[in-house]
């Protein structure tokens, strides 16, 4: 359920955003979305649909780019990409590993129409 607060940001910053480059509207938002955020795309996507009617963002695309956790293990000092929350090293199987990637959340890009 985070993703209507998540959503209810990403519409408040692009909406602001798009004021402040004199924008008649939001053409499309690019996103990119880590596999362990914890947000699903799907759901921040209806949300953010809701949430942008009656504003300069309505109608907009949102385009979702999912980016893989990558961890650093502690014991053998590989750096590898895992494709979610599966926390070990893939080389040497430690679970003594650090996060590096893949929480990731922000917006990449938006294309807008000018007054």
């Amino acid at each position: 359920m985070h993703e209507l607060s998540v959503s209810k940001g990403l519409v408040d910053t692009v909406v602001r955003e798009a004021g402040a480059n004199n924008a008649a509207r939001v053409l499309s938002v690019t996103v990119v979305i880590g596999r362990c955020s914890c947000i699903t795309p799907e759901i921040l996507t209806d949300y953010y649909r809701l949430l942008a009617e009656d504003t300069v963002a309505e109608g907009s695309e949102l385009i979702i780019k999912r980016t893989n956790g990558r961890v650093l293990c502690r014991s053998c000092g590989e750096e590898s990409e895992i494709p979610d929350f599966r926390l070990f090293c893939p080389r040497c199987g430690s679970r003594e590993v650090t996060m590096t990637a893949g929480r990731e959340f922000y917006i990449e890009a938006m294309e807008i129409e000018e007054d």
